[in-house]
């Protein structure tokens, strides 16, 4: 695990349960230390970070949430990846939740900067204003 890990979810145990001491019965260090030196304690500390350095964990997330999220064969379908913009990881933000699922809203809005047309017979993507074909 990570240093981001550790900080995230060390208090967590297999099943999701919040503890404050190991199986051992030792306190669980949630401490982290992060690539710029910064050091959080716990996940309170770090989504307090997140939320100070909101661009910069957006600018990261759109940067790399397709590297993460797509199979490496990919490319053996020759289907060409688009980087999601930053623009559009902030506009979803502010999309009202018509679409109940958080990354259609991304998809909507990077459709809406882009402008792409979007292939889907998904209603809300319509409600969104979204050049939707089917």
């Amino acid at each position: 695990m990570n240093e981001r890990g550790r900080a995230c979810d060390e208090n967590f145990d297999a099943i999701g349960r919040w503890r404050e001491k190991d199986e051992s019965n030792q306190t669980i260090a949630a401490a982290a230390t992060l690539p710029d030196g910064t050091t959080v304690n716990g996940p309170d500390e770090l989504k307090k970070l997140l939320l100070a350095r909101k661009d910069d964990f957006t600018r990261g997330l759109a940067d790399k949430l397709p590297t993460h999220a797509l199979p490496g064969q990919i490319s053996a379908f020759h289907i060409e990846v688009l980087a999601i913009a930053p623009e559009a990881v902030f506009r979803s933000g502010e999309l009202p939740p018509v679409h109940g699922d958080p990354f259609d809203r991304l998809l909507a809005a990077q459709a809406l900067i882009g402008p792409f047309k979007f292939l889907t017979p998904d209603p809300p993507f319509r409600a969104y204003g979204v050049d939707c074909i089917w």
